[in-house]
């Protein structure tokens, strides 16, 4: 996250914001794709978990700070307020499912990973169909 994020502001201006978190989503739902496979058919072996973290957390270092000035952007207006609200909504969920990942115990990775891929999905849902850029005119 700490190499990805100051890399994803290097591409910015020559890589379009939405291509670079549709990147980041894509890695962190295979993150979790992988993570899902190693829990389920190879009890979580500690190198895939460990590897799967590290694509997770760089793939959060290229959608967190995009995504925010993608939202900042359509608000630019009510700028500090866009901001307060993102922030809540970003504490709130990780409150909300932190506890749900621990509903399956300390011997299955499965909650965790469904969660991984959950969430790169409804954050997918959100780029590609929420936060759609207007149609131009033909």
């Amino acid at each position: 996250m700490t190499v990805a994020a100051p890399t994803a502001a290097r591409l910015a201006g020559r890589i379009a914001t939405r291509a670079v978190i549709l990147t980041g989503q894509i890695a962190a739902l295979t993150a979790g794709t992988a993570m899902l496979i190693g829990a389920v058919w190879f009890d979580t072996p500690l190198r895939l978990a460990i590897a799967c973290f590290l694509v997770l957390m760089t793939a959060q270092g290229c959608i967190g700070a995009n995504s925010g000035a993608l939202a900042s952007a359509e608000v630019s207006a009510h700028a500090g307020t866009g901001s307060a609200l993102l922030g809540f909504a970003q504490w709130v969920m990780a409150g909300t499912v932190a506890p749900i990942a621990d509903l399956g115990g300390q011997d299955t990775a499965v909650p965790m990973a469904l969660i991984m891929i959950g969430g790169a999905v409804v954050s997918m849902i959100g780029l590609l169909i929420v936060a759609r850029p207007p149609r131009q005119p033909q």
